[in-house]
């Protein structure tokens, strides 16, 4: 199967317009966010279509496309992007592989409030492998319980109003009218980015701290919020995020678990 992005015409290779225009928009996409999730969104949104002819993009396929050589260009195939960018795509992704590989070992260590559904109890490492947590009646794997995590990251960086439900419309003051107005705009608006609607968000809590009017489960969101947005998202998993928002992960079966954050509010993730 020929490269995405190119197509045989009269038995040569040539670039495919639009799936030439895929291949630049999700490398332009990915230097700018770092995240595969966040191209992966951006694809979503679009109307390009996989390789596979399907509208859904996996990630798989997104790294298979992003900082692949070939479309520097060679003697049958045309170039698609600069060298520039190629490489810089694929220093990102050296630089992630290498934090990741030191933080593999504490991440591991640190994942330990993973519960078992059927018998209750907190799941132990495997004493032969590692990167599998066990009970007397079930096993997970923690690279599912990380991408797991990962994914749902990813969607609150992008949609905050996922953790952001606050009972502000109680308090009768024009100054919450008018950020509450603000921040509708910007979540919906997309010339505002994720700082301006952080900074709404922040905003706005400062009031209610000043109010009082935050109960314990809205303070509890309010810091989840701070937490995830204390940086740029990445693709890889975040130990230190995980340990700081995550409360309790209960395992279904080995391919599903339901992630219960500090303020209870709970996500169930299929492993497909």
């Amino acid at each position: 199967m020929i490269e995405f992005g190119y197509k045989i015409k009269d038995g040569k290779v040539v670039i495919h317009d639009t799936n030439s225009q895929a291949v630049i928009a999700m490398h332009e996409w990915y230097l700018k966010s770092d995240s595969i999730y966040s191209v992966l969104a951006f694809l979503g949104a679009s109307e390009y279509i996989s390789p596979g002819g399907m509208k859904k993009w996996t990630r798989a396929t997104v790294r298979k496309i992003l900082g692949n050589p070939i479309y520097k260009g060679t003697d049958i195939f045309p170039r698609i992007l600069p060298d520039q960018v190629i490489d810089q795509v694929n220093e990102a992704f050296e630089r992630k592989n290498k934090r990741k590989s030191s933080e593999q070992k504490q991440s591991q260590l640190l994942i330990a409030n993973v519960f078992c559904n059927e018998c209750g109890s907190l799941m132990q490492p495997c004493g032969h492998h590692e990167d599998i947590y066990e009970c007397k009646c079930s096993s997970i794997s923690v690279d599912f319980v990380k991408e797991a995590f990962t994914a749902l990251s990813s969607a609150i960086y992008q949609d905050p109003s996922i953790i952001e439900h606050f009972e502000l419309e109680q308090m009768d003051s024009r100054l919450f009218e008018s950020i509450n107005s603000q921040i509708n705009e910007a979540i919906n608006n997309v010339q505002y980015s994720h700082y301006n609607v952080v900074s709404l968000l922040k905003q706005r809590a400062a009031l209610a701290y000043k109010h009082s009017k935050l109960n314990e489960s809205e303070m509890k969101s309010m810091k989840i919020l701070n937490s995830f947005f204390r940086k740029d998202p990445t693709d890889e998993f975040d130990v230190i995020l995980y340990s700081c928002t995550v409360q309790k992960v209960t395992v279904i079966h080995s391919d599903l678990i339901k992630v219960e954050l500090i303020n209870g509010q709970e996500f169930e993730f299929m492993n497909e």
